[in-house]
């Protein structure tokens, strides 16, 4: 899949593409929301779940040239990859 197929896809259909094929690669916590990383084939996702609703609220897609990256650059375990 590419990130414009993604972008296409209706919500719930873009929640069934993280959960069936999406690698979950970390998570952390940003102005109220507690947001996990994945990467889905060639791009990444984002989902952000309210802390205190506990309900997701937003899934944001996005290749790997984004900024969005930075906050979970210092998270991923480097000494793991096969370099």
């Amino acid at each position: 899949m590419t990130l414009n197929e993604f972008h296409q896809l209706s919500e719930h259909s873009q929640i069934d593409a993280i959960a069936d094929k999406a690698v979950f690669i970390t998570d952390r916590v940003y102005q109220g929301y507690f947001v996990k990383l994945y990467q889905l084939d060639s791009f990444y996702i984002e989902t952000f779940f309210s802390m205190g609703l506990n309900i997701m609220a937003r899934v944001i897609a996005f290749d790997n040239e984004s900024e969005r990256l930075k906050p979970y650059l210092d998270k991923i375990p480097l000494s793991n990859l096969n370099l």
